[in-house]
């Protein structure tokens, strides 16, 4: 049952930073999860709506472009750090 303690992480940290499913992972392995516990996590995750990629890349172009005026290939840089494939 050490699934349910990586979900109420994953969970409480999602909360107050919203997260890619890359940096979910590496963020849960780095608590030291094991590969089934975080695949298990992930899965609650993404059927709760609480890890969307797609939603995410909105909000997040949305933030920088928008509200900051960062140029489009910056963008591009960050969201290919956070585990983005190119856009």
């Amino acid at each position: 049952m050490a699934w349910k303690k990586a979900i109420d992480y994953a969970m409480g940290y999602f909360t107050r930073y919203p997260k890619t499913e890359q940096e979910m992972k590496v963020l849960l392995y780095t608590k030291w999860y094991n590969t089934d516990e975080i695949e298990h996590t992930m899965e609650v995750l993404k059927e709760n709506h609480f890890i969307d990629d797609e939603k995410f890349i909105e909000s997040f172009f949305y933030s920088e472009v928008e509200k900051k005026g960062k140029p489009l290939f910056v963008i591009k840089k960050k969201l290919q750090q956070r585990g983005i494939p190119d856009l």
